[in-house]
C-alpha cells in the first residue's frame, strides 16, 4: 500500500480542529513532527485530500504527497523512522 505524507498548518486553535484529528487518529497516522502525519492506506492522494479538507477551514493549507523509493529524511532512530523504512526503501 502506498505511505503518504500529510502535511498541514492549521490556523485557529486545536479545539476547533477535534474532526481533523480524529480523522487522522482513525486513520492510524504516525507523526514525525508537528504539523505532519504519515499514513499507509489503499486511498489516493485526492481521495484524502477530500476527506481532510472538508475539515478544515478556507485559510488553512493542506499538502498530500505520496512517499516512494528514493525518497528521504532524518529522523533516524525514531520509532516512527522505522516505521517508514519498513514500508519505503531509502535509495
Amino acid at each position: 500500500m502506498p505511505v503518504y505524507l500529510i502535511s498541514y498548518e492549521l490556523k485557529q486553535d486545536r479545539k476547533a480542529y477535534a474532526a481533523f484529528y480524529d480523522k487522522l487518529k482513525g486513520m492510524a497516522c504516525r507523526s514525525p513532527m508537528t504539523g505532519a502525519q504519515y499514513v499507509e492506506t489503499d486511498r489516493t492522494a485526492p481521495q484524502l485530500f477530500m476527506d481532510l479538507s472538508s475539515l478544515i477551514e478556507g485559510d488553512d493549507r493542506l499538502l498530500i504527497v505520496e512517499i516512494t523509493k528514493g525518497a528521504d529524511w532524518f529522523s533516524y532512530g525514531t520509532p516512527n523512522d522505522h516505521w517508514l523504512r519498513e514500508r519505503v526503501p531509502q535509495r
